[in-house]
């Protein structure tokens, strides 16, 4: 989405205050408010909603070896922790500036430290035209928590 384009927030489970910080992260800054009831008033309404497939760390292995592309959104701090064989890094901040250079054709596995940010790195690909696109759930915590270190 532009940068420029006013938000309004429809939250799940999710808390304003990190809606707002991830947002920031990706330079969106344009708030108008957030739905009274959340995602539940929104399917209420009757208004269309869409989600991201996401998977868990033991069908990970199964998407690389059909072919899928790891990309790790997390800080470059972070990757001294480890992280998935193979995977390309881009922080969530800096990738609207690096789609064109992830792999065309391929599913991407998005993930981060605990999930939240490669979910909206896949929301930020799916729009771009990027994909398949699926999330780690859990991020890295999940998969280190699997022993696939």
């Amino acid at each position: 989405m532009p940068a420029d384009a006013r938000l309004l927030f429809v939250l799940g489970d999710a808390a304003l205050e990190d809606v707002v910080d991830a947002s920031l992260l990706v330079g969106l800054e344009r708030f108008e408010g957030f739905l009274e009831g959340g995602i539940d008033a929104w399917r209420e309404s009757g208004l269309p909603v869409r989600s991201l497939p996401a998977i868990g760390s033991d069908d990970v292995v199964s998407w690389l070896e059909k072919g899928a592309q790891a990309l790790d959104v997390r800080e470059p701090d972070e990757l001294e922790l480890g992280g998935v064989a193979g995977a390309v890094s881009v922080p969530l901040g800096d990738l609207p500036q690096h789609v064109a250079v992830l792999p065309a054709g391929r599913p991407l596995l998005v993930y981060c430290a605990s999930g939240m940010r490669s979910t909206t790195a896949a929301s930020l690909l799916e729009r771009a035209g990027v994909g398949p696109v699926v999330n780690l759930k859990g991020g890295y915590g999940a998969w280190q928590e699997a022993g696939r270190d």
